[in-house]
């Protein structure tokens, strides 16, 4: 049956053919004008939201860099804040030992301080506050 009917099955398979490759041909040809203003408005977009996330990727690098130095800063502030705070201490507890040392010796002075006996013209205590406001009249 195939081979009594070939040539009427080869020209049924060409009218087909020739339809069906004009049918693709004309869907090939509305495809690219329609896709490539798409493709160029996307390409368009792309690039721009490429370009702003680089720009946002350098000013994060920026920033991660003004943070770290910032933070070098900080750190070397707090450790010279900590050298001066023992500074003061230091200096607070010599100050404190000098007036410690003072009384001290003012305690030492007062106590021996020779006891005059008196005799009717000197006073026993010659330094006493007495004394002193009486030399004063």
């Amino acid at each position: 049956m195939l081979l009594l009917d070939k040539e009427g099955f080869q020209d049924h398979l060409g009218r087909h053919r020739q339809e069906i490759l004009d049918a693709v041909t004309s869907l090939y040809k509305s495809i690219p004008s329609s896709s490539s203003a798409a493709d160029f408005d996307a390409q368009n977009a792309l690039k721009s939201a490429l370009a702003k996330n680089n720009t946002l990727l350098a000013d994060l690098g920026r920033l991660n860099a003004e943070k770290d130095d910032k933070d070098d800063r900080l750190t070397d502030t707090m450790m010279r804040l900590l050298s001066l705070e023992k500074k003061l201490d230091r200096s607070k507890s010599i100050t404190l030992a000098k007036i410690e040392a003072q009384a001290m010796q003012r305690a030492v002075e007062v106590t021996q301080e020779p006891d005059v006996q008196e005799n009717g013209n000197t006073p026993s205590r010659p330094n006493s506050r007495v004394c002193t406001l009486a030399n004063l009249d």
